[in-house]
């Protein structure tokens, strides 16, 4: 064709008189194939048989669309998509009769000139025609190319048709009549043959069965759309409602619309496609002065936060980047990163991903060559190992190079935040930088921690935090360096700006511009990607379509291969990795580059800092690709998504097991899921991220059931389940209803499960849970089978959990003496090496710790209170020496604080709970705060502070309640009712005391029995009812002896000895008593027993 003139290819179809309006329209061979029917009409060919000649010539001499495509993309029947388009139904009025009056001959070339009508016209207008049923031709628009106009092609194209039928001569001189139906929506579209012509099968959908419908509703010479494609055209055309219709197969009272003509309008337009240009900052100057200004400060060391919130395409990125752009521009660093949708359940994943990126890690790199790479990263001003074995950790690495860090989950989380921080501040201190976070709505909550403590760090340094986020990101920041910025919609004139600087102010006619403002709607990204889909369908009366999806499809169809790898691509992430989509599509890398760079010529995606991954320019082009993808066809490529990372990307799978089982959940295989769920779970809750962790359990949870091999199954869900109730014993509460739900099914589970290690962990679980609900008994049982389970299972390390909880329950039901041996198993266990042993943390505190607090207990009620106070003074120096304040916590909540409230150190019980309060507040022990307020209430009263007191005590009480915690509950309403007996409230404390008996009983906490009995006591006794007080005196008495419990015994002795005129009798009570005490004879007891003496 290029070595042919235009007048030579007039020739050749037999119609040479049009060369010289040819010539005089400037159409030559290069821009033919643009040159539509209403071109050839503006030009002057007015006969209508000669323009779908030439409309035919063109169609014959374009070449073959077709492509190669991606060596592992799917054919036939799976390579369908779900589309959204318009379907036309044009039938020929009368056909039969016509048929009947006709030769058959002459009838035979009627039918060919109507179809050859009808074929140019639908062609002229870009639409496909499907298929021809007899006297009928179905015609699709929007497909097999997206259009974002398909609704409004198809109702032009129908008015041309139903005239042009109407001017065919017949043989007979007949007056031909067409009718047409219209309809619009989602269907699943493809199996299209070599020459172009669909099967029947090849859409489906109610669609296409809404447009044969409508078409049947059509009188002769009219067109009849429905409700949907009326809703896309708008004002474009002249219509006629036709109201409370019945179409067979549809709802009744449906509504649909004639088409009579078009409105008066815009005439068609030619722009030619241009390479795209970042367009200029509009609308925003106001803001970018803010952020300027900001970034100035943060230059001088004043630190600043500029938030910048609006909705999804409003232009915050735009706007950002002119900033970074600035400081990029000056020289200053600027770091990077981006929360993603598929991983705000992913701790640190932005963080992580930007170090990365940093540091090129590749999938060739083993573990001492990441080692390496992280080591020329990382500073500290202090600790550098322990900076690098943090860093390791984040990213699952060994840490054999350092020393072992020794870090509770919560306390190696709040050190790798830390450490993170520091990295930044270290680097700022050299010379300003910018810390650039898009996205923040979908952040995860560790990250999102960091970020808080960061922005509230960053003050005092050459630091601006430039953060982006949607109107549902919330926050609670406040500080005197944050600056919020909140963009609203462009203004239509803003809007207008924009076009201009995208296209010029002659490129639209005033009705195209005012189409463009109004389905805009005064978002930046609609308004650009519109504008440039209009742009890029060359020689064309596209208007701009309503929807952006549409508009988006239209440009992803332009990319003819690449689509398909666009679409791949959109399954992986927001973010692809180029090497994972080779695996996939089994395309070589250098054919695959080549077709990737066509992405970024159409600026859809752009590549890393790497150059290994692309990231599609916004999470709505990535949905309008994914979406077009067939249900199944999604799953298939979901499914080899995950088997490839599983065979080619091993690595990936353990840094980031969240994103395998995501694929294996969207590829239908929620069974294959699971352990991905797991690890991810269990993982972030080694780095104390519970919300992260239950998450992502919850998420295994789910799909459990889907695993077939029942015994897999439940060894999958036992430990899905019991590590959710271990979390939400931090997360919520030891008694928590969730962490009830998770136990229970972990209770019916175990049986079926023949696994050592997971039977002790279950069974550490459920006896704390039990314990902590109130039922002491149950979890006495429990911890007893525990003991089993250890000793079968051949791992001494779990004798050591086994005895402390054995410490622990003993001293629940009142057996001193078993706590003590069972706290110096312990003791002895631990001096033998045992729990150096590498093993896995089941409980929340070092057993010792544990066992200790309980023993230093159990020794004081035995009548031996300086062993006590050793004892716990002892394991809280332990605890200060560890790297681990939940077990510093818990030994002043558990431990030495009740020794010293026993003895009535008052003011070291005040000093101590200040002390257990605020490190419990820092880390949110929640739980173990309520028990500090406890006996700081006990304190208070002791020193005066008698209505305070028993405020704080009604709080911690109420805060058990709530949380659904028992254990205890016993000791803190005994103490509640002694306050108000203090402040001679009798018959409230009457009414605390009721029916604390029972729970007592039932639940076997049996601990508390003596505390209760000298309660009613005084209660008694505050009443004038001697007798009373002396039965619940006795009671308690009887129950110390029998428990050999000297200390108690000595409590309820003081108390009969009250109710006793005669000092001998007095004396004989408490003389025999004080003789057996061996130590601690300046304790508060028995100071007030030598006043009797």
């Amino acid at each position: 064709m290029t070595t042919k003139s235009i007048a030579a290819w007039l020739n050749e179809i037999g119609l040479p008189q049009y060369t010289t309006l040819f010539d005089e329209n400037g159409i030559d061979l290069d821009i033919l194939e643009d040159v539509t029917g209403d071109h050839l009409r503006e030009m002057g060919v007015t006969v209508l048989g000669h323009r779908l000649k030439i409309s035919k010539a063109i169609a014959a001499m374009k070449p073959d669309a077709a492509q190669p495509r991606p060596s592992g993309a799917m054919t036939g029947e799976e390579s369908a998509e779900r589309r959204h388009l318009t379907i036309m139904f044009c039938d020929l009025v009368g056909s039969t009769a016509l048929s009947a009056r006709l030769d058959p001959e002459d009838y035979r070339d009627l039918m060919a000139l109507y179809q050859d009508t009808v074929s140019q016209l639908v062609k002229d207008a870009r639409g496909h025609v499907a298929q021809y049923l007899g006297d009928g031709v179905v015609v699709y628009f929007g497909y097999p190319v997206a259009q974002e106009d398909a609704a409004e092609r198809a109702c032009r194209a129908a008015l041309e048709i139903v005239e042009a039928v109407a001017g065919l001569d017949t043989a007979a001189g007949d007056r031909l009549q067409a009718r047409i139906g219209i309809a619009s929506g989602l269907v699943v579209a493809g199996d299209l043959d070599q020459i172009g012509v669909n099967s029947t099968s090849a859409v489906a959908g109610d669609t296409p069965n809404l447009a044969a419908r409508l078409q049947g509703l059509a009188k002769p010479g009219q067109i009849v759309i429905g409700n949907k494609t009326h809703s896309l055209l708008g004002d474009m055309f002249v219509y006629e409602a036709l109201e409370n219709i019945h179409l067979k197969g549809f709802d009744p009272g449906q509504v649909a619309w004639r088409v009579i003509s078009t409105a008066q309008r815009q005439d068609r337009f030619t722009v030619n496609s241009a390479r795209r240009q970042l367009t200029p900052l509009v609308g925003r100057m106001p803001e970018r002065t803010h952020l300027m200004s900001a970034w100035e400060d943060a230059k001088s060391g004043k630190g600043r936060v500029c938030l910048v919130s609006g909705e999804a395409g409003i232009g915050k990125s735009r706007l950002t980047y002119e900033v970074v752009d600035q400081a990029k521009g000056e020289g200053a660093t600027v770091l990077h990163l981006q929360s993603a949708h598929y991983f705000e359940n992913t701790a640190l994943y932005p963080i992580r991903r930007q170090i990365e990126t940093l540091l090129g890690f590749t999938e060739e790199d083993d573990s001492n060559a990441r080692l390496d790479k992280l080591e020329k990263l990382v500073v500290a001003e202090d600790n550098l190992n322990e900076a690098r074995a943090l860093m390791a950790s984040l990213f699952s690495l060994p840490c054999d190079r350092y020393p072992p860090l020794n870090l509770s989950p919560e306390l190696q989380k709040t050190r790798t935040i830390d450490m993170l921080i520091e990295q930044v501040i270290v680097q700022a201190k050299r010379a300003p930088l910018m810390v650039h976070f898009e996205d923040l709505h979908w952040i995860d909550p560790t990250s999102l921690d960091l970020l808080t403590k960061f922005a509230a760090k960053l003050a005092d340094h050459q630091i601006l935090l430039l953060v982006t986020c949607r109107p549902e990101f919330t926050h609670d920041w406040q500080a005197d360096h944050l600056i919020t910025c909140e963009l609203a919609r462009l203004k239509p004139a803003e809007v207008e700006e924009l076009l201009d600087s995208m296209t010029g102010s002659d490129t639209f006619s005033p009705e195209q511009r005012q189409q463009l403002l109004e389905r805009s709607d005064g978002v930046p990204l609609f308004a650009e990607e519109l504008t440039r889909s209009a742009m890029e369908f060359r020689n064309s009366a596209d208007l701009v379509p309503e929807t952006l999806q549409d508009s988006l499809m239209a440009r992803l169809d332009k990319l003819g291969a690449a689509r398909e790898y666009a679409q791949i691509g959109a399954v992986i992430g927001r973010e692809f990795d180029v090497d994972l989509l080779s695996q996939v599509t089994g395309t070589p890398l250098p054919e695959l580059s080549d077709s990737l760079s066509q992405l970024g010529d159409a600026d859809l995606a752009y590549p890393d800092q790497t150059g290994q991954s692309l990231m599609f320019r916004h999470a709505l082009i990535q949905e309008a690709a994914y979406r077009s993808i067939l249900r199944r066809r999604r799953q298939q490529l979901h499914g080899k998504i995950a088997e490839t990372l599983e065979e080619k990307f091993p690595e990936r799978c353990k840094s980031g097991p969240e994103q395998v089982a995501n694929h294996f959940v969207a590829a239908g295989l929620g069974d294959r899921s699971v352990p991905y769920w797991l690890t991810a779970g269990k993982s972030a809750w080694g780095r104390a991220s519970m919300k992260e962790a239950l998450a992502q359990l919850s998420n295994g949870l789910e799909y459990v059931g889907e695993v077939d091999d029942l015994t897999d199954r439940a060894k999958l869900e036992l430990q899905l389940q019991s590590t959710i109730g271990v979390v939400h014993f931090a997360a919520t509460s030891y008694a928590s209803p969730q962490a009830q739900t998770a136990f229970e099914r972990a209770r019916e589970l175990f049986l079926d499960v023949d696994d050592p290690d997971l039977r002790v962990a279950v069974l550490y679980g459920i006896g704390a849970f039990e314990t902590m609900r109130g039922d002491v008994s149950s979890g006495h049982d429990t911890f007893a089978a525990l003991a089993d389970e250890a000793t079968r299972s051949g791992n001494t390390r779990y004798e050591v959990y086994s005895a402390s909880m054995q410490a622990w329950s003993h001293f629940n039901r009142g057996d001193y003496a078993e706590s003590v041996r069972y706290g110096e198993r312990v003791l002895q266990l631990y001096e033998e090496g045992i729990w150096d042993q590498p093993g896995p943390r089941l409980s929340a505190a070092e057993p010792k710790v544990i066992s200790e607090c309980f023993r230093a207990a159990a020794l004081w009620s035995l009548g031996r209170p300086d062993q006590a106070v050793k004892a716990g003074n002892d394991i809280l120096n332990y605890t200060r020496s560890l790297p681990d304040p939940y077990s510093l916590v818990y030994a002043l909540s558990n431990g030495v604080i009740r020794i010293h409230d026993w003895n009535g150190d008052w003011e070291q019980v005040m000093d101590l709970t200040e002390e257990c309060s605020a490190v419990a507040g820092e880390y949110g022990y929640r739980f173990l705060g309520v028990w500090a307020s406890f006996w700081r209430a006990r304190a208070m009263a002791k020193l005066g502070q008698l209505e305070e007191a028993e405020k704080i005590t009604a709080t911690a009480v109420a805060a058990c309640k709530n949380a659904g915690v028992h254990y205890h509950r016993v000791c803190f309403e005994a103490n509640h009712a002694r306050l108000l007996l203090a402040q001679d409230r009798i018959e409230d404390a009457a009414r605390v005391l009721d029916d604390l008996d029972q729970p007592l009983q039932v639940g076997g906490e049996l601990n508390h029995l003596l505390d209760l009995s000298l309660v009613k006591g005084e209660l008694a006794q505050k009443r004038g009812d001697t007798s009373d007080a002396e039965r619940h005196y006795r009671a308690a008495f009887d129950a110390a002896e029998s428990r050999s419990a000297l200390a108690w015994q000595l409590r309820a002795a003081l108390g009969l000895a009250s109710l006793q005129p005669a000092k001998d009798a007095q004396r004989a009570l408490i003389e025999p008593l004080v003789a057996q005490f061996e130590e601690g004879l300046d304790n508060q007891y028995l100071t007030a027993a030598q006043a009797y003496l």
